[in-house]
């Protein structure tokens, strides 16, 4: 279930989990433009699409691998992708 973040402009900003890992070759096809949406599975089993640019600074020279949180707003909008581990 996502979890509701306030924040001081009363902003409701959600927020997701999830665990990503995506091999140097594979992020490729991402940075081509070839794909342009990443889909992951939350820890709470939600579905999740959001814009691979998304990633471009958490590439490093292996690819992109971690556990993330993904903030949004109630529209659907992104906020940030953070990097937790």
């Amino acid at each position: 279930m996502p979890m509701n973040i306030s924040n001081t402009n009363n902003v409701d900003i959600r927020q997701v989990e999830f665990y990503l890992n995506i091999s140097r070759n594979e992020y490729l096809k991402y940075y081509r433009g070839q794909v342009n949406n990443v889909l992951v599975t939350s820890l709470c089993g939600k579905k999740v699409k959001f814009p691979a640019n998304l990633l471009i600074s958490h590439v490093t020279h292996h690819g992109v691998d971690g556990r993330f949180v993904l903030q949004y707003l109630a529209s659907g909008k992104v906020v940030k992708l953070l990097k937790i581990r």
